[in-house]
């Protein structure tokens, strides 16, 4: 399993493949450090986040289980969806619905 972390590639904890795949309505997108995550050219930082909800996901990073938030923006008009959870001081993680 690989992820990404600010454009660089991170090792997971092998402890992750263990989590397994619990949770298929999800997919890990990215992990965030720099407040920075464009979607069609927008910034989602710059942007109002609507909570919607809660999921557990894994946080890959410390191969836990941890309650992410399910938040909406409006992008150029168009509803984003997306699960989010800082896992660590100004370092998020993301996932998008499958």
């Amino acid at each position: 399993m690989q992820g990404y972390f600010s454009g660089m590639e991170i090792i997971l904890h092998p402890f992750v493949e263990l989590l397994g795949e619990w949770n298929m309505e999800w997919k890990l997108n990215k992990m965030v450090r720099n407040g920075e995550y464009k979607v069609d050219g927008v910034n989602l930082f710059d942007l109002e986040w609507k909570k919607e909800g809660e999921v557990e996901l894994k946080d890959v990073a410390h191969a836990m289980r941890k309650q992410f938030d399910i938040c909406t923006v409006d992008v150029n008009g168009k509803k984003f969806k997306f699960a989010v959870c800082e896992i660590a001081q100004k370092v998020f993680c993301f996932y998008l619905p499958k």
